[in-house]
């Protein structure tokens, strides 16, 4: 997977095995220089897997869209597959991902987690901002000190009266600014 100017994301692939290399924009990286990253994560019958503990299958290069490279990689884990999908445009620094989880095999599949983009950052002070989408709150950004673990989830994939599946995350010490240090996400559950 190619970078853009504006956004560097690349993994590579060792094996049967594919790691996130870089992810940042503008000459920032956002990942941990020592805890390698998940890519991605899904929780099957009580078991979490991620990119680094499935067998990567294929890495498929669909035909370019104007703008837009899409890249399906297929993992498989114990009696299921993941198709991950990555969306990267040119000209900015979006990244579109989303999985596919298959069961495939003759016992049912519990999905208790699937988390389309999962990442170690580096060690820093952030600030993070989300949404609460209860009735005239949807506006009103809350704002906290990151200092530990914070899952920010709308079971419901869209808002919901506790959260809107979006956040940002910026370092401290950056300004606030279109040019900030800042990485967003908007969640989407597609059934």
């Amino acid at each position: 997977m190619k970078s853009t100017p504006q956004f560097n994301f690349l993994c590579k692939a060792a094996g049967r095995q594919i790691h996130l290399e870089q992810f940042g924009a503008n000459g920032i990286s956002w990942l941990h220089p020592s805890v390698p990253s998940k890519l991605f994560a899904v929780e099957v019958n009580g078991q979490l897997y991620h990119a680094g503990s499935l067998e990567l299958l294929k890495i498929t290069q669909p035909p370019a869209r104007s703008g837009i490279q899409h890249t399906p990689l297929l993992f498989s884990g114990p009696g299921f597959e993941v198709e991950q999908h990555f969306l990267v445009y040119d000209g900015n620094s979006l990244l579109e991902t989303w999985p596919v989880l298959r069961c495939t095999g003759p016992q049912a599949c519990q999905v208790s987690r699937l988390d389309s983009f999962s990442y170690n950052i580096p060690r820093a002070s952030y600030e993070l901002m989300t949404f609460a989408s209860g009735w005239g709150n949807e506006f009103e950004p809350r704002h906290a000190k990151l200092t530990g673990k914070v899952v920010v989830e709308s079971d419901a994939g869209r808002s919901s009266r506790l959260y809107h599946p979006w956040f940002a995350l910026q370092r401290d010490g950056t300004e606030k600014s279109e040019n900030a240090e800042t990485f967003s996400s908007r969640l989407e559950v597609i059934i």
